[in-house]
């Protein structure tokens, strides 16, 4: 019973790790397209949608690069761990 617990357990953390890895990866191709999209804004001819979103893309940008790094801290403090 308690080594099919475990087994349970370290499968959900697989699955749990695979989540974050997947967002991690998500918000990094958010980094990318994020600006594409504003020059696409512009060019169709959204000029004012181009500009809110140029406007919050500081807040954007530093709110991903933080998500990222926690991400990448996390695994760099668990990895030294072992």
């Amino acid at each position: 019973m308690a080594l099919e617990r475990e087994m349970m357990r370290a499968d959900n953390e697989d699955k749990k790790e695979d989540q974050i890895r997947r967002m991690a990866w998500f918000a990094l191709w958010g980094m990318l397209v994020y600006p594409i999209g504003i020059i696409v804004a512009d060019t169709v001819g959204y000029e004012t949608t181009g500009q809110l979103l140029a406007d919050i893309a500081p807040t954007y940008f530093v709110a991903i690069a933080g998500l990222v790094g926690a991400f990448f801290g996390a695994q760099a403090y668990q990895k030294s761990k072992t």
